[in-house]
């Protein structure tokens, strides 16, 4: 008795291991001879796993357009706390961006400026070369009491380093809500005007 059931063992072993081998050759020559099928293959999965998460943002989107705000802003902190593993090259790393850029603005007209900052924050860390987020953060800070030099300090540096589109026009709306300008302002603009007349050399 004990014999049987070491060769039948055996036997079973055999089978498992014929069967693996058959499966690793059908795979192997699949990914072979049919790449097509691979990619199709890899295409809907992709497509099925980024449409779980671009859904999420559709439906608080569709929620804050109808004046639900607790709820649509809810499903965007979701969206984005499960996100949180995902760096800024990652496939869902667009996504990601869309949900910190929803969330901050939700906020920003709800007047939650603080709970704004903390997600802008979370946004930097993401993309710290993000310079949208960058200059909405420190055009927030700018605006807001005990942050405001923090704020025209971060615009400032953002403008020099960056004298161009949202940096620029963020610090613009900064100059504008003080009503004043200086020689550094008048630099600043001197220098952005310079990079959009070489822009025509090229």
């Amino acid at each position: 008795m004990h014999k049987l059931s070491i060769r039948f063992l055996l036997n079973l072993g055999r089978i498992i291991l014929l069967i693996l081998m058959a499966t690793a050759v059908l795979v192997v020559s699949i990914w072979i001879c049919s790449p097509k099928w691979i990619n199709q293959a890899d295409n809907y999965i992709v497509q099925k796993y980024n449409n779980a998460y671009l859904d999420q943002l559709k439906t608080a989107r569709g929620l804050l357009l109808k004046g639900d705000v607790d709820d649509g802003r809810e499903i965007i902190e979701e969206l984005l706390n499960d996100l949180d593993d995902i760096e800024k090259r990652d496939r869902l790393g667009p996504i990601k961006r869309s949900g910190f850029k929803l969330i901050t603005e939700t906020l920003k007209k709800s007047g939650h400026n603080e709970k704004a900052i903390s997600w802008y924050e979370r946004w930097i860390g993401f993309d710290e070369m993000d310079v949208y987020a960058r200059s909405a953060h420190a055009l927030l800070l700018s605006r807001m009491s005990g942050h405001s030099n923090k704020g025209e300090m971060l615009l400032r540096d953002l403008a020099n380093t960056y004298p161009y589109d949202v940096a620029l026009d963020s610090y613009y709306s900064m100059i504008m809500k003080r009503g004043e300008s200086d020689e550094e302002t008048a630099n600043i603009f001197a220098k952005a005007f310079l990079i959009f007349l070489a822009s025509f050399d090229k």
